[in-house]
């Protein structure tokens, strides 16, 4: 025997579900406090950087006429086989303040301008810079950035006449990676040195007198 289920109508009415109301939450955003701009930074005047060589100042031919000393001497020759260098000009500096000690500077020397892998623009700053750290030795291990930056301060001719900006700038950086000085002392010595400069060269670029160089001005250099 067969039995047969009743088949269901499909319902007259379709169920319809609808999505339930999304919840309005209002949202109070506080914009950001902005810190306030910077002040704008004062122009740069070029003409103060106008003959600032970047190399020495002494170029050869080299002792083509007398140089005067600080002892009241003369440099009139040089006895290198090679003929004269830019590092004779050292002999300009007195060894007076040396004392009995000056057999130490002028052995130190002879090593430094026997050096194959410095040019004579280097011997001449690390001959310049160990005559100074001889006399302010203790200084240069108490406080190292003055030491330096009195040693560019007092001797800016020397560095000019010998040296030069550009080996400047290297040597101070070389101190700067030895975490003798930072790069803003590094920077304040730079200014010092391009302001003694300005104050303490001639239109041509030669070195003043001390009692015809101007009053340096750092702000400007």
């Amino acid at each position: 025997m067969t039995t047969t289920l009743p088949t269901l109508a499909p319902p007259s009415t379709i169920i319809k579900r609808q999505a339930s109301p999304t919840p309005i939450v209002e949202l109070h955003v506080t914009p950001p406090s902005l810190p306030p701009p910077p002040a704008p930074r004062p122009a740069i005047s070029h003409g103060h950087r106008i003959n600032i060589r970047t190399d020495p100042f002494i170029q050869p031919p080299y002792l083509a006429e007398p140089v005067p000393t600080e002892d009241g001497g003369f440099i009139y020759y040089s006895c290198r086989p090679g003929g004269p260098r830019l590092y004779d000009y050292l002999m300009v500096l007195s060894l007076k303040p040396y004392g009995l000690m000056r057999w130490q500077v002028e052995e130190a020397e002879a090593h430094i301008l026997g050096s194959e892998g410095l040019s004579d623009v280097g011997k001449c700053m690390h001959a310049l810079h160990n005559r100074w750290v001889f006399l302010h030795e203790l200084l240069m291990y108490v406080d190292p950035a003055k030491c330096i930056a009195d040693f560019v301060h007092s001797w800016w001719h020397h560095i000019y006449n010998m040296v030069g900006l550009k080996v400047l700038t290297h040597y101070l950086s070389e101190f700067q990676h030895a975490k003798l000085i930072t790069v803003r002392q590094a920077a304040d010595i730079c200014f010092q040195y391009r302001a003694d400069v300005k104050a303490g060269t001639a239109e041509d670029g030669s070195v003043l007198a001390p009692d015809r160089a101007r009053q340096p001005d750092v702000a400007g250099a």
